[in-house]
């Protein structure tokens, strides 16, 4: 790892190498990639917007509600090394550091573990188990229609006796969940579940006083989380910070920024058609104006 000393001693300099270790991750993750597919090359990013990469904005996991900007996380290992083990893995180290899971030389503390939450946690997990030496543990998946209590329970009935988290869990542990982001608190209510059955199986006592992620989009899991006790760390608190820095950093326009900064205060008022009409064609002219310029050089 490559945090300092000072860094982990002093929370000024922590805190400060943390927002500078966050700018870095947004640049990473709003930077366009080519891949190569079957069809031929592929433009990504992991941070995207209707006005750079999709004009007809995305419609979120719930089936009906639109977004004008769209965060998939879920490619992080595949990143470019500096994103993965450099910045990523820094700045969560440093919150590990807040949070008292390693002390000022960088050690573990004894009986402090983390959760890799299936799936897109499981490899942040690793990674940092790689470069802290904290035990890590996993989840195991849960399918993707568990909504309910109810639903949760029939999954738990399917898996039988297979374990509900994978990895050793001792009495006594004090455990962070760790996940790529987080938006409402549902999916990380479903691993404190199954970390709570699983301790009950094992005979022990644990405690889960962490959620560390590395973006927050900050709508409502921080306040749904405080209601269990258990309070969320991320590297990135995107609409109160993050936003600024993408435009800051050169990535976004000034106009994405309030689009999207509008867009977290009231979703509802960007659910009209004619709003997204006007949207998306403010991206295609946009595009036009871009394509006009490229010819003319």
């Amino acid at each position: 790892m490559a945090v300092t000393r000072m860094e982990l001693k002093n929370p000024i300099a922590r805190a400060a190498a943390i927002e500078k270790l966050a700018g870095n991750i947004l640049e990473g993750l709003a930077e366009r990639r080519v891949v190569q597919t079957k069809d031929g090359p592929k433009t990504m990013s992991m941070i995207s917007t209707w006005l750079r990469d999709k004009p007809e904005g995305w419609i979120l996991a719930d089936g009906k509600t639109w977004a004008p900007v769209y965060v998939n996380l879920r490619p992080l290992a595949s990143a470019a090394p500096y994103l993965y083990r450099g910045p990523t893995t820094d700045a969560l180290i440093l919150l590990l550091r807040d949070m008292d899971f390693i002390d000022i030389e960088g050690r573990p503390r004894p009986h402090h573990k983390i959760v890799g939450l299936a799936m897109a946690g499981i490899p942040l997990g690793a990674a940092l188990t790689v470069e802290t030496g904290i035990p890590s543990l996993y989840t195991r998946k849960v399918n993707d229609e568990v909504k309910t209590d109810k639903a949760f329970e029939e999954a738990v009935k399917a898996w039988g006796g297979h374990s509900l988290v994978e990895g050793v869990m001792e009495d006594g542990d004090v455990l962070a969940i760790v996940d790529d982001l987080t938006t409402k608190f549902f999916s990380k209510r479903i691993g404190l579940r199954q970390i709570s059955l699983q301790a009950e199986r094992s005979g022990v006592r644990v405690e889960v006083p962490f959620v560390l992620t590395v973006l927050d989009r900050e709508q409502g899991a921080a306040a749904e989380a405080a209601e269990d006790g258990i309070e969320i760390r991320s590297a990135i608190k995107f609409v109160s910070k993050g936003l600024k820095q993408l435009e800051e950093l050169d990535v976004w326009s000034a106009q994405e920024t309030a689009t999207i900064r509008d867009y977290f205060a009231d979703p509802s008022k960007f659910q009209a058609p004619e709003v997204r009409e006007e949207l998306k064609n403010l991206a295609l002219n946009a595009r036009r104006v871009d394509a006009a310029i490229s010819a003319a050089v």
